[in-house]
């Protein structure tokens, strides 16, 4: 068979199709290959900026609610006094005093220590590895404190053997410096923080060793060389308890400020990521956030790869119809290429829908948890219960000692005229006025003592007995008529009296500096039952109040006076509602506000 002229040259045009198709192939690949890579690079660029920028502000809210309550723990009497002047009493005083603040601050421990960094009171006092006597002069927030400046240090406890974040402030007195007091707070927090599933959340300290890894694959491991200077200063501050530190990155192989690509060693392997870094605004420490290489290396190659499927199935396409119906190739190349613009917009509409959508949850989800850190600010508010039992003992106690000056001045003036029975008489009056006293200490005593939750037996009248002493030096300045319905005060009810007590103080409180400008100042304790409850009612015949603001009387820090936090009644609902009972306000016609507490009767069953 003899070929054409005309055959010869189709082939020839054939051939030069095909070398044409391959080079335009190549070019393609090589062309995606580059589109894609570049493409993936920014957007796991801006996937670890957003992301850190968020940790960040995220961590710098968490750590600012506890940095400042050391200092705020550190102005508080009792803590002072055991500072200035030790003994076992303050102590112990001391120690259930923290005790209480862990609870309410939620802290793991709380401890105070001298200005040779020894602990004098801790809340773990009950604990065989507590911290009492301890020196912990070598670690570096207790020197910061020593020295003057709040402290703030991540380490591995020295007893507890587990991981935490420290906050400490200095105690002064006449402006000497008397010792600090230090919170350690887990590591919990940090686990709630959301990343996406390609990345991993590295929380670093000022020496760039990794205290927090989301995975766990980078702890306790250095991202830059340790000079001989830092080896020693982390063994003498026994940061990670003697663990020898790895240093798990080589040079980074691109460094531009904040955004990294590093070589990473995890185990026997390594790998290349890409990193952001920032640090937390007033604290030595910063959130990094990275992603592996391979993620990136496996999108370029998924879309690569579609890419040439694609272009291979056009090209294959138009070989096939080229030499029968040109017209036809026209046709079909047309309407691929439309098909491919509608598939790209809907692929970005799409996209763009879901960025919208992320976007609203990152708005509503920061706000979330902006509310609840305000409202774990709410539980610091507690501290402001315990100054309510110091007020009235002042003035209970400054009349008995005057008497018990001039009847002891008197009587030492009786002997010398030899009037032995009138002496024997000052002496008698003397000795009752002094078990008055004594019993009036010992109800501000009951009312001074870290009271334990557990509800049990109590009867009302022992708890306003005690109240009524502790509150009455300001009724009795203000002339207000105070009375208590006796009917029901041998009811018993279920509670934890103390705490019981604490709340009508802060009631009655209320109410006589609602009626300082009031004629006729009145305040009636009401004792009533309602099947298996009793109530408690305090009522004033004060001004009262709007409705507006009795609709947020118990928000936190809600008050209507020039001077306090507007956290007494918050707390006050709060150990009510610990007691299984409640605590309503309403308006009194026609004018004036009570306060009602429901708590259960005895517990059924209970014959102790």
């Amino acid at each position: 068979m003899k070929l054409t002229h005309r055959d010869i040259e189709a082939l020839l045009v054939a051939n030069i199709n095909r070398r044409n198709l391959i080079i335009m192939g190549v070019v393609a690949l090589s062309l995606a290959l580059s589109g894609f890579w570049l493409y993936s690079a920014e957007r796991q660029r801006d996937l670890l900026n957003t992301q850190t920028n968020r940790i960040q502000r995220e961590v710098y809210l968490w750590s600012s609610h506890f940095q400042g309550l050391p200092q705020v723990i550190g102005q508080y009497p009792i803590v002072r006094e055991l500072l200035t002047a030790p003994d076992q009493k303050k102590q112990d005083a001391a120690n259930f005093f923290l005790l209480q603040l862990t609870d309410t601050l939620g802290v793991n421990f709380a401890y105070v220590f001298d200005e040779n960094g020894t602990v004098l009171a801790a809340s773990n006092f009950y604990n065989e590895l507590n911290f009492i006597d301890d020196d912990y002069s070598f670690r570096p927030y207790v020197l910061s404190a020593i020295k003057g400046d709040n402290g703030s240090f991540m380490a591995v406890g020295i007893k507890t053997r587990k991981r935490g974040f420290y906050f400490s402030a200095p105690v002064r007195e006449n402006g000497n410096i008397i010792g600090g007091v230090a919170l350690k707070v887990n590591i919990d927090f940090l686990s709630t923080i959301q990343v996406e599933k390609t990345t991993d959340l590295l929380f670093l300290d000022e020496k760039n060793i990794v205290f927090y890894s989301g995975s766990g694959r980078f702890e306790e491991k250095g991202l830059s060389r340790l000079s001989d200077e830092d080896i020693t200063q982390l063994d003498y501050e026994q940061r990670f308890n003697d663990k020898p530190i790895e240093v798990i990155r080589n040079q980074p192989v691109l460094n531009t400020g904040l955004s990294e690509s590093m070589l990473l060693k995890s185990g026997k392997t390594q790998a290349y990521y890409s990193g952001y870094k920032l640090p937390i605004p007033g604290l030595s420490w910063s959130v990094m956030s990275i992603s592996d290489y391979k993620y990136r290396i496996l999108f370029v190659a998924q879309m690569t790869g579609l890419t040439m499927l694609t272009y291979f199935a056009i090209a294959a396409f138009l070989m096939v119809y080229r030499g029968r119906r040109r017209h036809h190739q026209e046709i079909a190349a047309l309407n691929n290429s439309l098909e491919i613009r509608v598939q790209q917009l809907a692929a970005n509409l799409t996209r763009k829908n879901e960025e919208l959508e992320l976007s609203l949850d990152h708005y509503k989800r920061t706000q979330t948890e902006l509310e609840n850190t305000q409202s774990e600010l709410i539980q610091t508010a507690k501290l402001a219960v315990l100054g309510e039992m110091a007020a009235g003992i002042n003035h209970e106690l400054n009349q008995p000692l005057q008497a018990l000056i001039a009847y002891s001045q008197n009587g030492k003036k009786f002997i010398e005229r030899d009037k032995i029975e009138l002496a024997e008489k000052n002496l008698e009056e003397i000795a009752n006025i002094a078990a008055t006293m004594a019993e009036t200490v010992a109800k501000f005593k009951i009312f001074s003592r870290r009271a334990k939750p557990d509800s049990r037996k109590a009867f009302i009248g022992e708890i306003l007995d005690n109240v009524s002493a502790i509150i009455m030096p300001q009724i009795q300045k203000q002339q207000i008529d105070y009375q208590i319905d006796n009917q029901a005060t041998d009811q018993v009810i279920n509670c934890e009296p103390v705490m019981i007590g604490q709340v009508l103080v802060n009631l009655i409180s209320n109410a006589a500096q609602a009626l300082e400008d009031t004629p006729d100042a009145r305040i009636d304790v009401n004792i009533s039952d309602c099947d298996e409850w009793m109530l408690i009612t305090v009522t004033d015949n004060g001004p009262g109040m709007d409705s507006d603001v009795m609709a947020n009387l118990f928000e936190p820090f809600f008050t209507t006076k020039e001077k306090g936090l507007g956290l007494g009644l918050t707390i006050s609902r709060r150990i009510v509602e610990s007691q299984n009972g409640t605590l309503t306000v309403k308006a009194v016609e026609p004018n004036g506000t009570a306060f009602t507490i429901t708590l259960l009767k005895e517990l059924h069953g209970d014959n102790t």
